[in-house]
C-alpha cells in the first residue's frame, strides 16, 4: 500500500521535502528554460524542439529524488510506426516516464485544468498535446476527433485509459473514448503498464519515496479493418495485457 502512516516522523518528513523538491526542479525547470525554448520553437515551426530540454530536465529531477525508471519492451515498437498507447495511471510519475522513455517524441491527451498554468500550456500546445474536458461531452467528442487526426499525421499519444489516477494503484475501469480513437484513426494500439509509481508518488499526501517503477510496453494490437462492433474485444485485450504487468491483488 501507498500509505506513509507506519513510517517514522523524520522519514514522513523527508518524503514531503523530496516531493516538493522533485516540484521546485521541475518548476525551474519550466521557467528559466521555458520561454527560449518556445522561442526556438516558434521560430523553427518546430513540434519536437521542447523535447531534449524536457527530457533532460526530467531525467535530471528524477536522478536527484532517488527514482529510478525502468522500461520493458521497447523491442516492440517500430521507430516507423505511429501509435496509440493505452496506459494504466497511478502517478504523477507516469507522465514524465512516459514523455522521457518512449521512443520519438509523443503527445498526450492531457486535462483541461493544464491550460490554465502559463509557459507549460504554450509549451504543451506547441508540443502537440490536446486538452480534453471529460465533463462536457461535445467538447470531449471534439479532442477525441483532434487526437484521431493528429495520430493520421503520424504523431503517437499516450492516452490514460481509465480517465484519472489510482487511489492505491488498483487497476479503474476503461474509458470508451481512446477505443473510438484507436477506430477512427486505425492506429495500433500498444498497451502499456505503469507499475509501482503509485508507491512512489501517490495520489494523495504529497509525498515521494526513492526507489524504482517499471514502465512495460504489451505487443502492439492492429486496429487496421476494426469497427464499433470490434470495441469490447478491444477494451477486454487491452485491460488483459495492462493487467498482465500489476500484481495479482491490484488488477481490478
Amino acid at each position: 500500500m501507498a500509505s506513509l502512516s507506519y513510517l517514522p516522523a523524520r522519514r514522513i518528513v523527508m518524503a514531503h521535502l523530496r516531493y516538493f523538491l522533485l516540484l521546485l526542479i521541475w518548476g525551474l525547470g519550466l521557467l528559466i528554460g521555458g520561454p527560449p525554448t518556445m522561442l526556438v520553437a516558434y521560430t523553427r515551426r518546430s513540434r519536437t524542439a521542447h523535447y531534449p530540454p524536457v527530457k533532460f530536465v526530467i531525467g535530471l529531477g528524477l536522478r536527484i529524488v532517488g527514482i529510478k525508471i525502468e522500461i520493458e519492451g521497447l523491442e516492440k515498437l517500430d521507430p516507423n510506426q505511429t501509435y496509440l498507447f493505452l496506459s494504466n495511471h497511478q502517478s504523477i510519475l507516469d507522465i514524465p516516464a512516459a514523455i522521457n522513455f518512449l521512443p520519438g517524441n509523443v503527445a498526450f491527451l492531457a486535462k483541461k485544468e493544464h491550460r490554465r498554468i502559463p509557459i507549460l500550456s504554450q509549451g504543451m500546445r506547441r508540443m502537440g498535446m490536446v486538452f480534453i474536458d471529460r465533463r462536457k461531452s461535445r467538447a470531449a467528442v471534439r479532442s477525441i476527433q483532434e487526437v484521431a487526426e493528429k495520430l493520421k499525421q503520424g504523431i503517437s499519444f499516450v492516452v490514460f485509459v481509465e480517465g484519472t489516477r489510482s487511489e492505491d494503484g488498483r487497476l479503474l475501469p476503461f474509458k470508451r473514448g481512446p477505443f473510438f480513437i484507436a477506430l477512427e484513426s486505425q492506429a495500433a494500439i500498444v498497451p502499456m503498464t505503469m507499475a509501482n509509481t503509485y508507491q512512489l508518488m501517490p495520489k494523495r499526501g504529497q509525498v515521494l519515496r526513492p526507489g524504482k517503477a517499471k514502465v512495460i510496453i504489451h505487443d502492439p494490437i492492429s486496429t487496421k479493418g476494426l469497427g464499433k462492433d470490434d470495441i469490447e474485444w478491444l477494451i477486454k485485450t487491452v485491460h488483459e495485457r495492462i493487467a498482465s504487468g500489476l500484481p495479482e491483488e491490484i488488477r481490478g
